[in-house]
């Protein structure tokens, strides 16, 4: 199952087979950009919603918790 937190208008969501570097998707309004946990920066071309980075940023930790558990060999 994978990690979902709602931030504001955000679905922040760690999917539990994944590939790496350990990002993070980030859903609003039909729109989605997936975010690295180590950069905090877009790993999709194309402008980043506001207030998305400050969304991964408030739940940063807790999302890499659940990104090593999900995958603890990468």
């Amino acid at each position: 199952m994978p990690t979902i937190i709602q931030e504001r208008a955000f679905r922040l969501v760690v999917h539990t087979r994944d590939h790496p570097p350990p990002h993070v998707h980030v859903k609003r309004r039909g729109e989605e950009v997936r975010i690295n946990l180590l950069t905090l920066e877009s790993m999709d071309p194309g402008p980043v919603p506001r207030g998305c980075i400050d969304a991964v940023r408030a739940h940063l930790a807790e999302l890499l918790r659940a990104w090593e558990r999900y995958h603890p060999e990468r």
